[in-house]
């Protein structure tokens, strides 16, 4: 089958997909553990992904117009960058604190995330 007839069927039933999942009841308060805000708890899917694209300086409607599975890939790798962006934070601030805790030196970034949010609570 070639990759132009399989984009037409899944782009259909994408669209069905929508619209058959407009009248389904979501959970929208706690997904997975995750408490979420009021706002995304008040957004359809369209203004979802439309927030996703504003956040990351995507054009319109371009994370909209992914395939479900081009969203997820997309998602694992952003959130896989956010997480590298953390541990760059947590080790520059380390190296910077380094001569006064000295029981830092050469931690793991868990350590350090740890002992950060400890110094934040103080």
């Amino acid at each position: 089958m070639s990759q132009w007839l399989r984009k037409k069927i899944i782009s259909f039933m994408g669209n069905v997909y929508v619209w058959l999942d407009k009248g389904l009841k979501h959970e929208t308060e706690n997904i997975l553990g995750v408490n979420i805000h009021s706002d995304f708890q008040d957004m359809n899917r369209r203004e979802l992904c439309q927030h996703i694209a504003n956040k990351f300086g995507w054009e319109k409607d371009a994370f909209w117009n992914l395939e479900s599975t081009q969203k997820i890939r997309l998602c694992c790798q952003q959130a896989r960058n956010m997480e590298t962006g953390l541990k760059e934070s947590v080790k520059m601030m380390a190296l910077i604190d380094d001569a006064s805790y000295p029981e830092l030196k050469n931690p793991d970034w868990r350590e350090l995330e740890k002992f950060w949010l400890r110094r934040e609570e103080e």
